[in-house]
């Protein structure tokens, strides 16, 4: 019969790999986004049953010409381009619907809607929106 030591460590073995191939997906997520000039924003939405995780949007961003596309992965809606932009870089930068109807800024990594400002959509984490999400299954 094991000790009670030994299970606790084969325990404590198993959560810090499982940690460990989590954050390797989430390195991989980021150096891939970096290398493509993209980013992803996770939006969740108010609601009476807590927050509940829209699609997500991925925005690609090219300084040279003051240009940033949009698109929904997990629709097939093709992808958009931004109106009025200005870039700096895949991390800061504005731009918004060709309408008029939506405005949006990226300030050293963190999104937001500038227009409408609506307090019920937020941007959350990847690992947040992802926990979310996985929640509302069992609602």
């Amino acid at each position: 019969m094991k000790s009670l030591s030994v299970k606790l460590g084969v325990i404590f073995g198993y959560i810090l790999i499982i940690m460990v191939f989590f954050s390797l997906i989430s390195c991989k997520d980021s150096v891939e986004d970096y290398l493509k000039n993209e980013v992803t924003v996770y939006p969740v939405k108010e609601t009476d049953k807590g927050f509940l995780p829209l699609n997500q949007t991925k925005f690609k961003v090219f300084p040279e010409s003051q240009i940033v596309i949009y698109w929904y992965p997990a629709s097939k809606y093709p992808s958009q381009k931004l109106a009025n932009c200005s870039v700096r870089d895949r991390l800061n930068w504005s731009g918004e619907f060709k309408d008029g109807s939506g405005k949006f800024m990226m300030v050293n990594g963190n999104f937001s809607q500038t227009f409408p400002v609506n307090k019920k959509y937020q941007y959350v984490s990847r690992w947040e929106w992802w926990f979310l999400k996985i929640s509302w299954m069992f609602k």
